[in-house]
């Protein structure tokens, strides 16, 4: 889950998910979680897709693979699923603490 630190990143994509700056942003803050989560997995016994002997390289491919999917288009909704997860985690997040306000555009 993104802390609010992480707002400073996520808030200029869902206000212009247009926005190359702000897609790169996200994109790299996703990939670092998802390289993150994916070596706690393996730490912990699961078994990640071994493509050839360079762990950090099959780590990587599978952030990508991943990714690839969380940051899919439809002809009307760039990046859907990413931006209607990060869109509903800032609302609650506004809903409970003291955030600024963002236009978030649907």
């Amino acid at each position: 889950m993104a802390v609010v630190g992480d707002m400073n990143i996520i808030t200029p994509f869902l206000a212009n998910p247009y926005s190359r700056k702000a897609f790169d942003d996200v994109f790299q803050l996703s990939y670092r979680v998802t390289i993150s989560y994916l070596a706690c997995l393996e730490r912990r016994g699961y078994k990640i897709r071994q493509h050839d002997a360079d762990r950090q390289k099959n780590l990587s491919d599978t952030a990508y693979d991943i990714l690839g999917a969380f940051f899919q288009s439809k002809k009307d909704r760039p990046f859907f699923v990413i931006f209607d997860y990060f869109a509903a985690l800032l609302r609650f997040l506004r809903d409970h603490s003291q955030l600024p306000m963002v236009q978030i555009t649907v």
